[in-house]
């Protein structure tokens, strides 16, 4: 038998007797909504039409599918699916949330939903910084190499110039570069990043040099690595070279 069921003077469908007690269990029916078929002289309450709100309330509470899936997802939020397991856990929590508040006590697993939020909501801000602080460190040190290299390169070629005016000699101190105008800013000499103090790092200089020596020779190298623990040395011909820290 089919039954049509209204809700405030709106009908919501026409269901068969099984799936009104399905729709009854999962909230989207409520006891109080009418139901009426052929036969039946005037709509009555879907409790009474059943069996009356007592038997029904004397039947066990089934738990809610969609808050288990929301408590389930908020642990793969923090473990195999960072953020997308975060964001199916929020969304299914405050649909079982929703379900449960419609079921008026025939739906349980409000705290298994609750859970789901909690833990959910949480993962967003930890797994954003766990996903991208490796890619921004990346981004940053990148960065740090790039000007470390272009100040080494202007170094050089500032000893070689130089040395084209004092007889093929290197400046007796990289400084030398800066009161004689071979480079215009003294911020040249230093690498990147800073100490942890923000103190300004530059380079060590391989003083009594000549422009005459082997191309591979090394003229300057930084004084601190970078945070895979290589650090730049730059050679006489102008070249840059990158080499691993020794431990």
């Amino acid at each position: 038998m089919n039954v049509q069921v209204s809700r405030n003077g709106q009908v919501m469908g026409t269901y068969s007797e099984e799936d009104l007690r399905r729709l009854l269990a999962e909230g989207q029916v409520r006891p109080s909504d009418f139901v009426w078929h052929e036969g039946l002289p005037v709509g009555m309450p879907v409790s009474q039409w059943i069996g009356g709100e007592s038997d029904l309330a004397q039947g066990p509470a089934s738990t809610s599918g969609t808050a288990i899936t929301s408590f389930t997802t908020s642990i793969l939020g923090w473990t195999l699916l960072p953020i997308l397991g975060g964001l199916i856990a929020v969304i299914t929590g405050h649909v079982a949330l929703s379900s449960i508040k419609k079921g008026e006590g025939r739906v349980k697993g409000r705290g298994w939903a609750r859970a789901g939020l909690v833990l959910g909501y949480l993962s967003f801000p930890v797994m954003l910084v766990v996903v991208w602080l490796p890619f921004a460190n990346a981004v940053l040190d990148k960065a740090n190499q790039i000007k470390t290299i272009n100040n080494a390169r202007e170094i050089v070629m500032a000893c070689k110039a130089y040395a084209g005016d004092h007889g093929g000699a290197f400046p007796p101190a990289l400084e030398s570069l800066v009161t004689e105008r071979y480079l215009d800013d003294a911020a040249t000499l230093q690498t990147f990043p800073p100490s942890a103090d923000g103190e300004a790092v530059g380079f060590e200089y391989i003083p009594g040099g000549s422009d005459s020596g082997a191309a591979t020779a090394v003229v300057i190298r930084s004084k601190r690595s970078w945070r895979d623990g290589k650090r730049l040395v730059g050679l006489l011909d102008g070249s840059i070279a990158i080499e691993r820290e020794s431990p």
